[in-house]
């Protein structure tokens, strides 16, 4: 259980898996694979045990159609059953048995359990692979949603960092929260020292009155969104012209988070 909620990367948390198999059920080598959907084959993602350096270049497939049908397979004589194709790689290393357990999640295979003995298995071993089946299938698709939301992060980011636009965000108590680099392209004030400060002391003071109360409107909710143009004051004390659009953020149960929006200089077109 420790090490499926420890906080490390997916290749780490499922070596240590194999390390604690390799342990306790005494086995010469552990393996967890994860299938890939996309080759439909289930791929080697971590080994241990006393074999797990000779698995490198012996073991490096798993293709069981019971496995990949969502069945357990628990082989006593290697040497007399064909399903595992390199029988003379487990001869020559001294494996005699083998145990495997897919990793189902709601009927979907995400991967599979494997053991190797250089004595017979026990029948018991497949109990025990089962116990812990169920949390490592979890680990594996919580791990995969987690890196595919990070690249996903990743990749906003990136785009919201080479826009022109400035991208914020405000928080209902009108403090900016968020600012890509563009504002910094516009203002000449650095995003980290602007983050945490009253976005209205950015704009001219002829127009904050005005700004003000159209905020206020927002986060008010008497409207969901608004846009405006207004002077902003550069880092040199310069007024420049934009253009803005805000609309009112909530959370999931409707209450008000501030306001996110866009910012553009028009300062060329005003003149």
């Amino acid at each position: 259980g420790l090490v499926l909620t420890c906080r490390a990367t997916l290749p780490v948390i499922l070596e240590n898996c194999a390390g604690a198999m390799a342990q306790y059920l005494n086995a010469a080598l552990a393996q967890v694979w994860i299938y890939d959907a996309g080759e439909k084959a289930l791929v080697l993602s971590a080994s241990a045990g006393p074999k797990a350096t000779a698995a490198l270049s012996g073991a490096g497939s798993l293709t069981l159609e019971a496995l990949l049908s969502g069945q357990t397979v628990f082989i006593l004589d290697l040497a007399a059953d064909r399903r595992l194709g390199s029988p003379a790689w487990a001869k020559s290393e001294g494996l005699v048995s083998f145990a495997a357990y897919p990793l189902m999640l709601e009927g979907r295979l995400v991967g599979c359990l494997s053991l190797y003995g250089s004595a017979p298995l026990a029948e018991t071993v497949l109990q025990e692979l089962g116990s812990v089946a169920n949390g490592i299938a979890l680990c594996i698709q919580r791990k995969q949603a987690e890196d595919a939301l990070d690249a996903s992060e990743n990749r906003y980011r990136s785009v919201v960092a080479s826009i022109k636009e400035v991208v914020f965000q405000i928080s209902e108590f009108g403090y900016w929260a968020f600012l890509n680099p563009a504002w910094t392209e516009i203002t000449g004030f650095e995003v980290a020292d602007s983050l945490g400060k009253s976005f209205l002391d950015y704009f001219h003071l002829d127009d904050r009155s005005r700004v003000r109360a159209l905020f206020v409107k927002l986060v008010n909710g008497d409207v969901e969104h608004c846009s405006f143009e207004a002077r902003l004051l550069t880092r040199q004390s310069e007024p420049r012209w934009a253009e803005l659009y805000l609309r009112l953020s909530r959370n999931e149960t409707g209450l008000v988070l501030g306001a996110s929006g866009s910012l553009t200089d028009v300062t060329e077109r005003k003149q």
